[in-house]
């Protein structure tokens, strides 16, 4: 992890990571500036675009950055809900919020949300209040924060590499029955 993200992450109060990576920079310009108002510092996720312009006392920008790190040590993460970043943040016991870009981004902060650790914010209302007003919500959210936890909890119970493998390993074998 880049030192000027550790140092930015050491800061005192909440910080909201945003990680909408797959979409253009002027989404994730509109989310910062969404953001902005609640005071938080914010952390960006800004992979190829150049963001640069974002950056201030309140927002750090960086490349890539090893979200398995990052979101164990923010309050929030908003993200276009794919399947990693889901699936990272609720590992990490970190609430968030979901702008989904793509159909299958969708269901995943739909089923995300039926665990009340994440909310939904369309992508026409990223730019605006209801971003503003969600992420606000979310901060100050223990409900969601203890949502997040038991998710994480549920997580740490199950060895999904091992499962993983031997799925892999189960399905090589059955296909090798199966050839003639």
């Amino acid at each position: 992890m880049p030192r000027a993200v550790e140092d930015f992450l050491q800061q005192p109060g909440p910080t909201i990571y945003v990680a909408v990576t797959s979409s253009p920079p002027e989404l994730v310009r509109q989310v910062v500036a969404a953001l902005r108002p609640l005071g938080a510092r914010i952390l960006v996720a800004a992979t190829v675009h150049n963001l640069a312009d974002l950056a201030d006392d309140q927002v750090c920008v960086a490349s890539i950055l090893p979200s398995h790190k990052i979101m164990p040590q923010v309050a929030l993460a908003v993200t276009a809900a794919g399947q990693g970043s889901i699936q990272t943040a609720l590992a990490c016991g970190t609430p968030l919020i979901g702008i989904p870009l793509q159909p299958e981004q969708d269901a995943n902060i739909a089923l995300a949300e039926q665990t009340g650790a994440a909310r939904r914010v369309r992508l026409a209302d990223a730019s605006g209040s209801a971003l503003t007003t969600t992420a606000r919500a979310m901060l100050t959210d223990a409900v969601a924060r203890a949502a997040a936890q038991r998710v994480q909890q549920a997580f740490a119970q199950v060895d999904g590499a091992a499962a993983a493998a031997a799925a892999i390993c189960e399905l090589l074998t059955t296909a090798q029955d199966v050839r003639p």
